[in-house]
């Protein structure tokens, strides 16, 4: 399974990277949106699910980035506001520290927008919040970049607004998801 970069790196780095406010654990009146699972895979199935999970990738391949998601009633009512929910995959390529494929400092060209539920679909995740005993609903989506050049490539979930979606919580930090691929010449 595709490890979080926080169990790369370690908890306290990541949590350094970036903090984010969570609301508290019981809550259910903020949209929360959790991480299920997630894989780096090289297609994904009929049954939109990974049909394998990789950790590396030869340039030559496109990969996908499969994540299945979780989200509370709160969040439901969101996307029959909004009509959607505004998470993306942002992909980056690293070299040591600095980040490559670079465009636009606030929206860089791996920003890739998932549509994540609609709101026709609102009553059927409905009725999945109603009946679950988590009460919330699910939801698999995917991504991909198209060719990756060799390098380090890593894939942070966000929302439209640049704020992480948040895996765990250290110390009282919010460590925002992210997922590594190693990509090597062709």
């Amino acid at each position: 399974m595709t490890q979080p970069l926080f169990r790369l790196l370690g908890p306290a780095v990541c949590a350094g990277m970036l903090a984010a406010a969570l609301p508290a654990a019981g809550d259910d009146s903020e949209p929360r949106i959790a991480v299920d699972d997630a894989a780096f895979t090289p297609a994904v199935g009929a049954n939109r699910q990974p049909v394998q999970r990789i950790d590396h990738s030869a340039a030559a391949d496109q990969p996908y980035f499969w994540t299945l998601l979780s989200a509370n009633a709160a969040t439901l009512d969101q996307l029959r506001r909004a009509g959607k929910l505004p998470i993306q995959h942002a992909w980056r390529r690293y070299i040591g520290s600095v980040v490559l494929e670079s465009a636009d400092p606030r929206k860089l060209e791996g920003d890739i927008p998932l549509d994540l539920g609609t709101a026709a679909l609102a009553d059927k995740l409905q009725y999945e919040v109603d009946h679950t005993p988590s009460h919330s609903f699910t939801w698999r989506t995917w991504s991909q970049k198209g060719t990756l050049t060799p390098g380090s490539w890593y894939v942070f979930l966000k929302y439209a607004d640049g704020k992480p979606v948040i895996c765990q919580v250290v110390n009282g930090a919010g460590v925002p998801c992210v997922y590594h691929l190693e990509v090597g010449p062709e």
